[in-house]
């Protein structure tokens, strides 16, 4: 029911939250629906029109309704600026009051986004000509980018100088006025455009990813390099400096300012027409090129197909992202080559051949230097290949040919041989040329398929010891606890993890091998039943008595992996099966989407256990984990409490390591 008081208190309370940071477009429109979304609303649609001077253009805000607006307004005196605004409301069906006062305020809610009075006669934006910037900007860093990755760049004008000096200040001022409209349209509709002084700019922009910052450097690049400042034979350029944070701990204006400004100038080396990372930590060498790491990278690239940033390198990303777009909006992939000398024209790299970045799967510090090998850059070729060309129905496999020192790689596309990507060096001598089968484009049909569809295979891990394999290749990882094998010589719970091994295995089609690392010794029941798989349908009665899964689960999971097992001690000797599992041609499954969630708290603090039957020998009995999870909760906190251990029986253990749970339905959770 419409409710005008209600619905001006929570369009108060978003403008009291804009007048005390800095707003983007994004977020403000956010705020809009929000307002209309609400059950109190009297309106259903509110669109707003921002009509600045040039070279600014023309903004909407919010949503335009059918038909004609119940009311519409134009808001005077936004700014000194010459900027027009006109508000369009309309009306809910069931309300018939005034929308007066819904107007005056959106109208006071636009204006503290806007922030007339913050903003810079030369640029229009809000400039550092007032002494309140620095501290919005904190207030913002603290209220919006609390806890999230969000990136400051900091963009300077090249040959301004000369620019100024030679056409004069009046030129000097329509430059930066127009180069200050190029940066809002950079950071639109994310980011937030601020006017630092004289002709350098700033950008604040949450972001997903870390070469999401790059997109925006680039793209500000494209648009300047586009646009005629009318400077005669003056070339105007602009170097971007960029400090990514991640929204933890307390970070000020003037510390991401001072970092983004020093990715400017490296080595006594002003960076003019590039962006560069802020130097904050070493990033880790990558590891050298052979074929354990070209496995790494094969496994890596193939399950992050669902991934705009597959690599730990973020200018390999933003390599990969230029790539399928130039590629998808022409669907032929010989326009691969222009789009990749193109992209890296921009980045300018070091080339560091020998090397073999894709082969990471974590980058622990931001690479200042775009550092990458010319195999790398294939690599990124070849993960934009896959996306671009996996919905075309068409049976494809890509190779690799490099020499031994990597400085000469080329990546073919076949059946017909057409050539993605050649870079480095022309080939001196065919001996020393290697060859690497990236294996078949995986298929699907539609839109690229979420992340999780790429995963390929399911990892059994026997302890808790880190396995050197990409995590990210997998499904889903069963750790099987080698705890009580290895202190007591117990048995190991081998139905416990059957049961969860045949559950991720039977809800992803797409998982076609199972992977079992570790000592065979702590764990030698789940370790044989894995490799039994073959003979599995000849024993579906004992395997669902004791696992719980059903007999169809057990068949369709016997069926698809009796002949894709892989078991060893050794994760360098799974690693090469794990990349031939990528190499296969597959037709990618969508996920059966699950039921209806009961997302309601099943953890409470006042348990009643008294229907909980116990024998002597149990510790805890209930029906499931989530009835079990909080039993032994309480006793752990009664042990610490007390000093003495008593299971839910009033038997008093000596130690945890004899304490036993029963789980009547282990796969009911």
């Amino acid at each position: 029911m419409p409710d005008i008081q209600n619905w001006i208190e929570q369009a108060d309370h978003y403008r009291s939250a804009f007048a005390l940071s800095l707003v983007s477009i994004e977020r403000f429109n956010s705020a809009l629906l929000e307002l209309v979304a609400l059950d109190s609303s009297p309106c259903t649609n509110i669109h707003i029109a921002v009509q600045m001077a040039a070279p600014f253009g023309v903004s909407t805000l919010g949503s335009e309704g059918v038909g004609d607006a119940a009311q519409a307004q134009a808001v005077p005196n936004v700014d000194e600026f010459g900027t027009r605004v006109r508000i369009s409301i309309w009306k809910c069906q069931d309300f018939s009051g005034d929308l007066t006062e819904i107007g005056v305020a959106v109208v006071t809610l636009f204006k503290a986004f806007w922030k007339a009075q913050l903003r810079s006669s030369k640029s229009w934006l809000v400039s550092n000509e007032n002494s309140e910037r620095a501290n919005l900007i904190d207030k913002t860093l603290e209220s919006v980018f609390r806890g999230t990755l969000a990136a400051f760049l900091y963009c300077d004008l090249d040959n301004f100088k000369s620019a100024n000096d030679s056409l004069g200040h009046v030129a000097g001022d329509r430059i930066i006025r127009e180069f200050g409209a190029l940066v809002e349209s950079a950071a639109s509709p994310g980011g937030i455009a601020l006017h630092r002084s004289g002709d350098e700019f700033l950008i604040l922009a949450s972001c997903s990813t870390i070469h999401q910052p790059l997109q925006i450097a680039k793209h500000l690049h494209d648009l300047v390099r586009s646009h005629d400042f009318c400077t005669d034979a003056i070339t105007i350029d602009v170097k971007i400096g960029i400090a990514v944070f991640d929204g933890a701990g307390v970070v000020t204006y003037h510390d991401l300012e001072r970092l983004a400004e020093s990715a400017t100038l490296i080595g006594g080396e002003k960076q003019r027409g590039r962006a560069r990372f802020a130097s904050v930590g070493s990033p880790e060498q990558p590891p050298q090129v052979d074929r354990s790491s070209l496995d790494t990278a094969l496994v890596l690239l193939k399950s992050g197909l669902g991934m705009r940033e597959p690599f730990a390198n973020p200018w390999l990303n933003l390599i990969s992202q230029e790539v399928e777009v130039a590629v998808c909006g022409n669907g032929h992939p010989n326009k691969c080559q222009a789009a990749v000398t193109k992209c890296l024209e921009w980045i300018r790299p070091d080339f560091l051949d020998g090397v073999l970045s894709a082969a990471k799967s974590d980058e622990r510090a931001v690479p200042q230097h775009p550092t990458f090998s010319q195999l790398d850059v294939a690599l990124a070729v070849a993960h934009a290949a896959c996306r671009a060309f996996g919905s075309q129905g068409v049976e494809r496999t890509l190779l690799l040919r490099f020499n031994k020192a990597a400085n000469f790689v080329e990546l073919r596309i076949e059946p017909d041989s057409t050539i993605l990507f050649t870079g480095g060096l022309p080939e001196q001598d065919e001996a020393e040329t290697d060859e690497y089968d990236l294996g078949a484009i995986p298929r699907w049909e539609g839109q690229v398929p979420p992340e999780d569809t790429f995963k390929r295979a399911v990892l059994v891990r026997i302890g808790h010891d880190a396995v050197n394999l990409p995590s990210r290749a997998f499904r889903d990882i069963v750790v099987v606890d080698d705890r009580p094998a290895r202190g007591g010589g117990l048995p190991d719970f081998w139905e416990s993890a059957l049961a969860r091994l045949i559950a991720y295995c039977d809800s992803s089609p797409n998982v076609g091998a199972v992977f079992v690392w570790g000592n065979e010794r702590y764990a030698p029941l789940i370790w044989a039943k894995i490799g039994d798989i073959p003979n599995w349908p000849s024993e579906l009665d004992i395997l669902t008595f004791r696992t719980g899964a059903n007999r169809a689960s057990l068949s369709r999971v016997a069926e698809r992996l009796a002949s894709s097992i892989f078991r060893s001690g050794s994760a360098d000797q799974l690693l090469p099966e794990l990349a031939g599992v990528y190499r296969r041609p597959i037709i990618l499954k969508p996920f059966s989407q699950p039921g209806d969630v009961d997302d309601t708290r099943f953890l409470v603090r006042r348990l009643d256990s008294t229907g909980f039957a116990l024998s002597k020998e149990d510790g805890c009995r209930a029906r499931s984990i989530a009835q079990a999870f909080p039993l032994v909760l309480e006793i752990v906190r009664k042990a610490a409490n007390g000093g003495r251990i008593v299971d839910q029986a009033g038997q008093e253990l000596n130690e945890l390591v004899d304490f036993k749970v029963h789980v009547d339905e282990p796969l009911d959770v």
